[in-house]
């Protein structure tokens, strides 16, 4: 696999990560 293709998953997948703990925490706060 070329480097930048390894980065460019990287950089999606933390994208992703982050995204779900943002919409976890929305989501927690709305039942509270």
């Amino acid at each position: 696999m070329k480097p930048l293709l390894i980065l460019t998953s990287l950089v999606l997948g933390g994208f992703l990560a982050l995204w779900a703990v943002c919409a976890l925490v929305m989501r927690v706060q709305g039942a509270l």
